[in-house]
């Protein structure tokens, strides 16, 4: 699995998958943390952060300890997203030509 989350564009993305967080409320990474971008199948990725600290390597365990809410957050989204679209689908019985429930 590839993550990656920008925090000034409120956007994290998992293999290829853009959750638009600010949509539900966004995130917050208080650490000063621009992006972060981690490869699961390769163990590690990096941090960048707003100020002039240089970029910084993570490995898994540090990206579980302090990233691994961001697949949360992303799957957050995915959730809002299903729940939208149900509540926007059409009742088929309410439909024209839909199913009257007469015999």
């Amino acid at each position: 699995m590839k993550i990656a989350a920008v925090t000034t564009d409120q956007i994290i993305i998992i293999d290829g998958v853009v959750a638009h967080l600010r949509e539900i409320g966004g995130f917050q990474m208080g650490n000063g943390e621009w992006a972060v971008h981690f490869n699961e199948e390769l163990g590690y990725g990096h941090i960048e952060y707003t100020d002039s600290r240089d970029n910084r390597n993570i490995d898994a365990a540090e990206f579980q300890v302090h990233y691994a809410w961001l697949k949360d957050e992303h799957q957050r989204y995915l959730d809002h997203q299903a729940a939208e679209a149900a509540a926007n689908e059409p009742d088929p019985i309410s439909e024209p030509g839909g199913d009257s429930g007469s015999v």
